[in-house]
């Protein structure tokens, strides 16, 4: 039987080679047309300079006892300069941002130390991609397994019922709209160490309902890594 997270032969090559062309394309496009920062919206040569970014405002690994999640961790709070290129990447579609929001969570996941076997995505329903056309966390999942060379399982968890958007929920809304929206694939994600990775942290209630259809289908651990956190006090 094929081992589901196992590369097909010569698929590492080709992932080195998807790798290469991406890092060529980018350098070779900053050369032509210098990006500006989102930042200071200076022509710098990066969507968010470094300079802004060692502003950002950092968010501490947290570990609830009773989440189905071992751990998460977000790389800022969501504020400011972080959440217009979070904005400009899943609302414009301007996936320039995929590196640069990559980077971030390639870098964060690092720090953990956590020992991920994999990489899945919060999954949009099959209606909200027709909408708009890619799940953002799908983009920076893959970025991240491309720098990691471990295995992004984009079918590891699927979402099974179409919610409401979670914007303007309360809490307990939050976590009512999306019960029993994921199921997880039991033949993928069996005795997997998986990071779950979305863009935003707010309630927590998409990720733990995304962690506990992976832990009922076998996972060993699951983790949360986001781009952004809502708030310092990631407690809710």
């Amino acid at each position: 039987m094929t081992d589901p997270l196992r590369p097909p032969p010569g698929g590492l090559y080709i992932h080195s080679l998807r790798r290469i062309f991406r890092q060529f394309s980018n350098a070779a496009l900053n050369l032509l047309y210098p990006p500006q920062c989102i930042g200071c919206e200076r022509r710098v040569g990066s969507l968010l300079c470094d300079d802004c970014q060692s502003r950002l405002i950092a968010v501490s690994i947290v570990r609830d006892p009773d989440s189905p999640l071992a751990a998460r961790q977000a790389t800022a709070l969501f504020d400011g300069t972080i959440r217009k290129a979070i904005h400009e990447l899943k609302y414009s579609g301007q996936r320039g941002y995929v590196d640069v929001l990559g980077r971030r969570l390639f870098n964060s996941l690092c720090d953990t130390g956590w020992p991920a076997t994999a990489l899945t995505a919060v999954p949009l329903h099959e209606n909200r991609i027709k909408e708009r056309g890619f799940n953002q966390a799908g983009l920076l999942a893959d970025y991240m397994a491309m720098e990691l060379n471990i295995p992004f399982c984009a079918d590891m968890l699927r979402r099974v019922r179409d919610t409401r958007q979670q914007v303007g929920l309360n809490c307990h809304e939050r976590q009512s709209n999306v019960d029993g929206a994921f199921e997880a694939e039991p033949m993928i994600v069996r005795e997997q160490k998986v990071v779950i990775i979305d863009d935003v942290y707010t309630t927590g209630a998409t990720l733990r309902a995304c962690a506990s259809a992976l832990r009922e289908a076998g996972a060993n651990q699951v983790w949360a890594l986001t781009v952004a956190s809502a708030s310092l006090d990631q407690s809710s």
